[in-house]
């Protein structure tokens, strides 16, 4: 009886002690359950914030590749428009020597028309001297043949075929200085004719270099310049 009640009394404690494993067994299960749940929870949210971050970096790659289009286009054009540029800069580069020399053969033109001038003016007003000493002269013969003719008249008719005679060769003299009148009237013509013609071309340059403003010329090239630095 004795063995059987201390067998009773260590089989109740080792049932005791099994109860007890298995109600720990059982939290510890429950304990597992709870945070396997959990671990399964973090894990979605992972997954899902994962999925979140997978899809944003695929549409920033996709924006990517468009700006990268659109920056590969813009560049393009860019090439293309400093091309432009540069053929624009080149016909105005070859336009302005054009003009450069165009301006530098119209101030000789200008030069030798002043030079021209200048003689001109010169050989009329030398010619005027020698038309006013001639006037003088034919004033003076003028009055002498009044002269003479009073004289002729009053001379017996011997005398005054004699004095015919003479003043027959003192006309042909007035007729050679009535020519030489007329030349120099012509020549008087002539430079103001070449003078006005002088007036006339000072005012087309004046006009070229209105239509031709070459500090815009040198704006736009510079602007060019610029655009293209």
């Amino acid at each position: 009886m004795g063995f059987s009640s201390n067998f009773t009394r260590e089989l109740q404690e080792h049932k005791q002690v099994i109860n007890n494993l298995t109600q720990q067994l059982l939290t510890s299960k429950s304990e597992m359950n709870e945070l396997k749940q959990s671990k399964c929870k973090q894990y979605e949210d992972l997954t899902s914030q994962l999925n979140t971050a997978k899809q944003k970096l695929m549409d920033f790659h996709h924006t990517l590749l468009l700006e990268k289009e659109e920056m590969s286009k813009e560049k393009t054009t860019y090439e293309y428009n400093v091309k432009q540029l540069q053929i624009k800069l080149e016909d105005l580069s070859f336009e302005n020597h054009v003009l450069t020399q165009e301006i530098e053969n119209l101030n000789k033109r200008l030069e030798n028309e002043k030079q021209n001038f200048r003689e001109q003016v010169q050989t009329s007003s030398e010619e005027a001297l020698q038309s006013s000493s001639i006037r003088n002269q034919e004033n003076a013969a003028e009055q002498g043949s009044n002269e003479l003719q009073q004289r002729h008249e009053s001379l017996p008719k011997t005398n005054r075929d004699a004095k015919l005679s003479e003043e027959l060769s003192e006309s042909a003299s007035f007729n050679e200085l009535d020519q030489i009148q007329q030349l120099n009237n012509e020549l008087l013509e002539a430079a103001v004719a070449l003078k006005n013609s002088h007036l006339l071309f000072r005012d087309e340059i004046s006009t070229y270099n209105k239509q031709h403003d070459f500090n815009q010329l040198k704006v736009l090239y510079k602007s060019v310049k610029t655009q293209m630095v």
